[in-house]
This record gives C-alpha cells, sequence and structure tokens, in this order.
C-alpha cells in the first residue's frame, strides 16, 4: 500500500465510505507518476513488510529504495498524416 498522495498522484481516487479505490501493479503505478517508487511511498502496514514471501523481487527492491528515480518519457508515435 502507498500513501494517499502517491495514490492520488498517480490519477486514483478513494473511495471515502468503502475505502475502495482499485488496483495497479507496482510497473503501473510507477508508468503514472513517471518514476519509480521509494521506501517513502509506502504506509507502514504488515503487508509492505519484508519479510513478507509474496513480494516480487521488484517490490522488495522499491520497499528499501532511498530515492526515487525519473522514468525516460514514453516515445510518442508521430501523428498520422490526414489526422486533425
Amino acid at each position: 500500500m502507498v500513501h494517499d498522495r502517491v495514490w492520488v498522484a498517480a490519477g486514483m481516487k478513494r473511495d471515502t465510505r468503502t475505502r475502495r479505490s482499485g488496483k495497479l501493479c507496482i510497473g503501473c503505478l510507477e508508468r503514472r507518476l513517471g518514476q519509480t517508487l521509494c521506501r517513502r511511498d509506502f504506509t507502514k502496514v504488515p503487508v509492505n513488510a519484508l519479510s513478507d514471501p509474496r513480494h516480487t523481487p521488484r517490490l522488495r527492491k522499491r520497499l528499501v529504495a532511498r530515492l526515487a528515480r525519473q522514468l525516460k518519457a514514453p516515445v510518442r508515435s508521430p501523428p498520422r498524416s490526414g489526422a486533425k
């Protein structure tokens, strides 16, 4: 779980009635933010404990990372000819 500020920055919204707001994989969340996650982005809850065997290698790496890293800008294809 990430802090609300990170979730909102990624364009996600929280439903205050149900506390549900959807799910994103680490890669999708990072693409939306334009940077990798680091340990300060995660909340201090049991599911984020380093000892959890269900973590992927990428999640483990982010849970211990001190700094976020900017991602390269996505490559956009040029507009098609005749497009308005």
